[in-house]
């Protein structure tokens, strides 16, 4: 017997009923599974990483010289040894000329104006040998501190600050704010990155600072810079005879600057030595101008040492936090060859 049409009918409906209910019920499910828990983005963790790595990666300009006192290109990261705080480091990248980052101070005092012109000529010199990516910023001091010329890699305007601002002050100012051009200098570098160096012209004799030499020694460590100078001292004292616009002589004279020749030259020698003591704790070095073209070849072989540098990095063990000053020393790995570096940084602060 065939079923009537009224048991077919429901039937097909009861089937769709449960069709219905069928795919309700999976689209409820679908609507009640909970959302998939939050991927914790890797971003947050490796900013954190790369934070932490840069913190810790010290950047280290070296000089090498070899047993002839030139300089020595073609060495490799095995060539160095780096200790900081007894403890042997990783280098994990060694290059030559990367790029400079100088503050140039340039004496204005009264007693240096015999060495201006010199100076000048010289600095000029120097900006045409910059490096691509080099940058300066031209500072002069006298009886002030005036930036003559923020960073810049610009050869022009560099060039156009020391030609036309670069000027002595009255003739009778005779204070020299020698303690307060480094403390600016360093200042300044702080405010960029890559090979931190100050190049300073100067005979050396400065008074009227307000600032102590130990108060310009933390701010140029601190700021992990590497301090050259140019001393025309002993120029000075060995000058002839006074000259007339401001009493300056040595041998010859009775004044300096307008102060004794004996309190003068224990000024400068005073100076010097504090000069000598924070150029070799940074990785510098002085210089002492004799007589004329010294202070251009001085600066021309500076920057050709500069040039000549091997900067290495390397990411410290030294797992403390705290602000320290690390002590670094530098040794090579085969004789004969003499490293000058700065002798320790300041932790944090060593920014690539």
């Amino acid at each position: 017997m065939f079923p009537s049409r009224r048991s077919l009918f429901l039937v097909a409906l009861s089937m769709v009923v449960f069709s219905h209910h069928i795919l309700f019920a999976q689209s409820g499910r679908s609507r009640e599974t909970p959302p998939p828990s939050p991927v914790v983005s890797s971003a947050g963790q490796n900013d954190d990483v790369i934070t932490k790595v840069r913190t810790n990666e010290v950047f280290l300009p070296v000089t090498v010289l070899n047993e002839y006192g030139t300089y020595t290109p073609g060495l490799g990261q095995n060539d160095f040894i780096v200790v900081e705080d007894d403890k042997r480091q990783e280098i994990t990248s060694l290059r030559q000329g990367a790029p400079l980052r100088m503050v140039l101070l340039l004496d204005v005092s009264a007693s240096f104006f015999d060495s201006r012109s010199e100076t000048r000529t010289a600095a000029l010199e120097m900006v045409e040998n910059m490096g691509l990516d080099d940058q300066m910023c031209v500072i002069q001091f006298g009886d002030g501190v005036q930036v003559l010329q923020d960073w810049t890699g610009s050869r022009r305007q560099l060039s156009d600050a020391i030609q036309s601002r670069y000027r002595s002050g009255p003739y009778n100012a005779l204070q020299t704010h020698f303690w307060d051009a480094l403390a600016k200098a360093a200042e300044k570098l702080r405010q960029v990155r890559g090979r931190r160096t100050i190049l300073m012209a100067t005979d050396a004799y400065g008074i009227g600072s307000k600032l102590q030499f130990e108060d310009a020694q933390k701010a140029v460590v601190q700021a992990n810079a590497g301090l050259y100078v140019l001393s025309s001292s002993e120029a000075v004292e060995r000058a002839p005879k006074p000259t007339p616009w401001c009493g300056c002589g040595g041998v010859g004279g009775e004044t300096i600057a307008g102060k004794s020749q004996g309190q003068a030259v224990r000024w400068m020698r005073e100076t010097e030595q504090n000069l000598t003591q924070l150029a070799t704790e940074t990785g510098g070095h002085l210089t002492r101008v004799l007589k004329n073209g010294d202070l251009a070849a001085g600066l021309r072989n500076t920057i050709n040492e500069l040039h000549g540098q091997y900067v290495l990095t390397y990411l410290s063990s030294n797992e403390a936090d705290a602000a320290t000053y690390r002590k670094i020393s530098v040794l090579m790995a085969r004789p004969g060859f003499k490293v000058i570096t700065r002798e320790g940084y300041f932790f944090p602060g060593n920014e690539k």
